[in-house]
């Protein structure tokens, strides 16, 4: 790379073909004298490993980013009304947006911890083998539509009308899509070694216990969106493909006929 003062901090052998990370590193060797090259360098090498990372890694990176700092935002107390009013979802508020808002703020570290650990390990998976977009997509609908089911329980139940937040109907999607791909290729991952036996069992092992928690009434915990998502991800994960490439042909006869038509 070019400028004596790159080549200083990276050395002359170093090269790359991409140029959103020519552009950070150029950024990072020109701030101020007075951060350390050392700090540079390790700003660079983190540049670095972002760039080296898959798409569906930087979309799974990115989504766990972003629960991240809305958590950081819960924690200032002049933002609490603020985050109140369009992070947490609250049945009788009118706001419908709050049900994509809310799947980005937890109530504690640990609730945060977990929820992220899910969405790191499972989410890895989804994205080696669906297009990205469809991670996306299959994530936050099966958060929005968790948290509308929860929504229609507030309704029937006036008890369960509180506020609503948490990642955990998203998570239990990607936990669908894994369990079916697991029962059909088996072992997807040498990094997430389990059998394609054991990942159905965690599957309804958890979603009776959701089924137990929701017969009793129990509340504090989402039993609803814990079982309204391993639906969605699994109903997701063993029709998509039909659905979807249907879909696409049409919108293409479609398109190709109005070209004609012209």
């Amino acid at each position: 790379m070019g400028s004596a003062v790159v080549q200083a901090l990276v050395g002359p052998e170093f090269k790359t073909s991409k140029l959103g990370q020519a552009k950070a590193i150029n950024f990072i060797a020109r701030l101020p004298d007075w951060i350390s090259p050392e700090t540079k360098r390790g700003a660079i090498s983190l540049v670095g490993g972002l760039y080296g990372l898959s798409l569906g890694e930087r979309c799974v990176y990115s989504m766990i980013t972003l629960n991240i700092v809305v958590f950081g935002l819960w924690r200032v107390p002049r933002l609490l009304p603020t985050m109140a009013r369009h992070f947490l979802h609250q049945p009788h508020s009118g706001k419908a947006y709050t049900m994509l808002t809310s799947m980005f703020s937890h109530a504690t570290p640990v609730h945060l911890f977990f929820n992220m650990l899910s969405l790191w390990g499972t989410g890895i998976l989804v994205t080696d083998v669906v297009p990205e977009e469809h991670f996306i997509a299959m994530y936050l609908s099966a958060g929005v539509i968790s948290c509308l089911a929860m929504h229609i329980q507030s309704a029937l139940y006036p008890a369960f009308a509180i506020g609503y937040l948490g990642a955990s109907g998203g998570v239990y999607g990607l936990m669908g899509v894994v369990t079916v791909l697991y029962a059909r290729n088996g072992k997807l991952s040498e990094s997430f070694p389990l059998t394609s036996a054991t990942m159905p069992i965690l599957l309804l092992v958890s979603m009776a216990s959701d089924c137990v928690g929701i017969a009793f009434k129990w509340r504090g915990v989402g039993y609803v969106a814990h079982l309204t998502g391993g639906i969605l991800g699994v109903a997701y994960a063993e029709w998509y493909s039909g659905v979807w490439d249907k879909l696409v042909l049409s919108f293409m006869a479609r398109h190709a006929k109005k070209d004609v038509a012209e």
